[in-house]
């Protein structure tokens, strides 16, 4: 390993195009050794075993983004970390659709309850300046702060700054910018909220039993992806679609505005 090697590290948060970056874009820059997000384990060991200059590595991680960085920081301080970030409603909002899908949630409420505070996602996670003051006071260099909107935007522009600033370079017209993997509907999710207080469709360990457990979450899995794929014939009407209340996003964008802002100004620092 060199001595004191040069390290990027996105630490990404979900639902910021974290997977469309880890897999159609961060393997193509040049002129470092990309470390996969499978391979994140292992990541320590191959910079110490290795002999590259410069590394990238990324890893998604929401609510163990302070036990993450700690942890990496320990032992690479001068690390300097990327991170994208999306305004709070339109986070929110995502999160839930995906908790939602994975049968965590059946309510808004369930993820984020700005009133008694009791969701999976406590009020003080959604604030995104301490994360910034957490990465600057763990590493030694400043991160390299990146907004979603801007990225879906004009993802090409996106990239080939991100590459400029890591001093680094791509081929942005050779990259990947297909749609792979739809999202489900509104509609469908609606669907599944909908049957969801009538069959158990929660991800959690029932039995203690490894082989039964398997055929018990395989079944469950069956039947809301079977919800799902049924939902999509669902002929509701627009004005019964309840997936999400705007009055509810527009509560968040306004509690967590200054919040915002001063993201804003930050992502324009060079």
């Amino acid at each position: 390993m060199s001595q004191h090697p040069e390290i990027f590290f996105h630490v990404g948060l979900g639902k910021t195009g974290t997977t469309f970056l880890q897999y159609r874009v961060f393997p193509y820059f040049s002129g470092m050794e990309y470390i996969q997000r499978t391979k994140y384990k292992k990541a320590k060991e191959i910079i110490r075993r290795g002999s590259s200059e410069r590394y990238f590595l990324s890893f998604e991680c929401d609510q163990q983004l302070e036990d993450v960085v700690r942890d990496w920081a320990k032992d690479f301080p001068q690390t300097r970390p990327i991170i994208v970030f999306r305004r709070h409603d339109s986070w929110i909002a995502s999160q839930f659709r995906r908790f939602l899908k994975n049968c965590h949630v059946t309510t808004f409420k369930e993820l984020l309850d700005l009133d008694q505070n009791k969701g999976l996602f406590k009020k003080e996670e959604l604030f995104f300046m301490p994360k910034i003051r957490l990465l600057e006071e763990v590493f030694e260099k400043q991160p390299i702060i990146l907004l979603y909107d801007t990225m879906k935007k004009d993802p090409k522009s996106f990239i080939h700054d991100l590459a400029t600033r890591m001093e680094s370079s791509v081929d942005v017209d050779a990259l990947d910018f297909s749609n792979k993997h739809s999202s489900y509907s509104d509609r469908q999710l609606t669907f599944l909220m909908r049957a969801s207080p009538y069959i158990n469709l929660r991800k959690k360990v029932v039995f203690q039993n490894k082989f039964i457990e398997f055929f018990r979450k395989s079944a469950v899995n069956w039947t809301r992806y079977s919800i799902l794929f049924i939902g999509r014939f669902w002929p509701e009407k627009k004005e019964q679609n309840t997936l999400l209340d705007p009055a509810d996003l527009e509560r968040v964008r306004m509690s967590y505005s200054e919040d915002w802002n001063e993201i804003l100004m930050r992502a324009k620092k060079v």
